[in-house]
């Protein structure tokens, strides 16, 4: 009666935990105290191995020298009796010696406290099926009676009882944290676009959904398997693994651990499979294998699984549409290189070659009116096809990562280099300079800046008539110096703002020579400055185009009046 009365007080204990652990630790002491012992052994099964590992011992001073036992059962011994008939057993000492199936204890003899007299009870799970036993050794007084299996019984059928709640709460628990990992991985593949950073996100949700070492594994040029992105970083394929993970890509067909192929292996291999084809393969070394055996895991790492091969194959697509986007846009700005080519440099050259045969070959002689005038065509047109080389050079340097060479000096002196080099064309233009006395000296490059001048210049005599006033002026604001061009001329035409600084783009008025870079080739120089350019129309008519110059602070010595 005492002895039953005192079960209260351990089924109190294990349903106000949810640690298994623990409720071993309490049901192993309380037996121990309840049946008066002074040894008590709990453990656990795995998968009916009844090689078990010992989670809770309970031992009196008696036994003191042995509370550090751990030596884990390697299932032969007289226990497994218990296990596998999932009926308790209760032996004497000189019953327990002439046991066909006690070996005493074998090679863990020396570290195993000795018993005197035993009494086992089976856990049983809710589906009949043995988790583990409490074994119980060395009564205070007399062998182990019915009475005490009897308390024994109850006591095992407690502790399995309270063991499938806190699993089935821990399945719970893991299943509704898988779901929020499943739902947060498909909510960043549809929106994430850095696919390298989606997969780590996504590795690292599987490893700690299941507890294992993750690979993804994608083919080479040569269709062989390398490792691309692991979790953690430091993972690495065992090298036995390579030869089934390429079985697994080649035939499309999971294998290893909990599968009909490989079943020894104790990794899991899964291909993952696009739309067309496999793309690659998701190697998983689980820390518990169990885990990966249940059906209803096995379904929710497919579904993880599905959703990377879903983010490689996107990142397939959108790493295939931009390769055939380049090729696209590197066969158009081909086609326009070569029309442009062809048409600017053959029509001066026609002029020229006219002009030089006319002053060449002609038998009767010229007036000098009229040979200053073929004279002049043949200059006038060589300087533009020097501009037009000029401007694919520069272009080239520009795609190739120009270098600025900068260095301090006045800007009003490259704006005199530009004006000189244009004064003919200039000729007959108005042309307004308004630049502040005390402008600094400025950091820059100045054959660069100097070719930002001059295509600004050559384009708004292009596209402005000859009566269009031309203003260029400079300013200083917020550490920035600030240079811009204004004219008086059609303007740009909308939606244009932006699209003249793109290459071969030729705006709808005026004159179309020319190759349509001039401007590209003007904001990638600035660009190479730490500066911007834009553009825009004037309220009152005409196109504004303004550029930026970043100051740096300049030593003292090295500044010097300029105006």
């Amino acid at each position: 009666v005492p002895q039953l009365q005192d079960l209260g007080a351990p089924a109190l204990a294990v349903s106000s935990t949810l640690n298994v652990d623990e409720t071993l630790k309490i049901l192993t002491e309380r037996a121990r105290q309840i049946i008066d012992c002074h040894l008590a052994i709990s453990g656990l099964t795995a998968d009916q191995d009844w090689g078990h590992a010992l989670h809770a011992v309970s031992l009196s001073d008696k036994y003191a020298a042995w509370r550090d036992l751990a030596q884990k059962p390697d299932g032969s011994g007289i226990y497994r009796l218990v296990c596998e008939a999932n009926r308790p057993m209760r032996l004497t000492q000189a019953q327990l010696e002439s046991h066909p199936a006690w070996r005493g204890f074998s090679k863990a003899a020396g570290a195993h406290p000795p018993l005197r007299g035993w009494l086992a009870a089976p856990l049983i799970g809710v589906d009949g099926r043995n988790i583990g036993l409490i074994q119980l050794s060395d009564k205070g007084a007399g062998e182990f009676t019915e009475a005490d299996e009897s308390i024994l019984v109850h006591l095992a059928q407690m502790g399995a009882i309270a063991i499938d709640k806190i699993r089935l709460y821990e399945d719970a628990e893991w299943r509704r944290r898988a779901a929020e990992e499943l739902y947060t991985l498909s909510h960043d593949v549809a929106t994430t676009l850095d696919v390298p950073s989606l997969l780590q996100l996504a590795l690292r949700h599987i490893g700690e959904v299941f507890a294992t070492r993750v690979v993804v594994l994608l083919p080479d040029a040569g269709g062989n398997l390398v490792p691309r992105w692991r979790y953690p970083e430091t993972a690495q394929p065992e090298p036995g693994e390579a030869a089934v993970s390429q079985w697994v890509y080649e035939h499309g067909q999971a294998a290893g651990l909990g599968t009909r192929m490989f079943p020894a292996e104790p990794t899991l291999h899964r291909p993952l499979i696009g739309s067309r084809e496999t793309i690659g393969v998701l190697s998983l070394a689980p820390r518990n294998a169990g885990r990966l055996r249940d059906p209803g895991q096995f379904l929710l790492l497919e579904t993880f699984a599905n959703q990377i091969a879903l983010a490689l194959e996107r990142a397939t697509l959108v790493e295939q549409a931009h390769e055939a986007h380049l090729r696209m846009e590197t066969e158009r700005l081909r086609s326009s290189l070569l029309s442009s080519i062809s048409h600017d440099l053959r029509t001066p050259l026609a002029t020229i070659t006219l002009a030089a045969s006319s002053l060449l070959w002609r038998t009767g002689g010229l007036d000098p009116e009229s040979q200053r005038e073929l004279e002049e065509s043949i200059y006038d047109e060589s300087e533009r096809l020097a501009r037009l080389v000029d401007n694919l050079l520069n272009m080239t340097r520009l795609e190739s990562g120009i270098q600025a060479r900068k260095v301090s000096q006045p800007l009003e002196d490259v704006v005199g280099a530009a004006l000189a080099r244009l004064e003919r064309r200039l000729h007959g233009r108005s042309l307004t300079t308004s630049f502040p006395d005390d402008l600094p000296l400025v950091l820059i490059d100045d054959v660069l800046i100097e070719q930002v001048l001059i295509n600004l210049l050559d384009n708004a005599i292009k596209y402005t008539g000859s009566e269009s006033l031309l203003e260029l002026s400079a300013l200083v604001s917020d550490g920035m110096v600030t240079v811009q061009l204004a004219d008086r001329g059609p303007g740009l035409d909308p939606g244009d703002e932006e699209r003249i600084f793109e290459k071969f783009h030729r705006g709808s008025s005026g004159l179309t020579q020319g190759a349509g870079l001039g401007l590209a080739i003007c904001r990638g120089i600035i660009e190479a400055h730490g500066g911007r350019m834009r553009a825009e129309n004037r309220p009152d008519g005409g196109a504004v185009f303004r550029f930026t110059l970043p100051m740096e602070p300049v030593p003292a010595d090295h500044a010097a009046p300029h105006g």
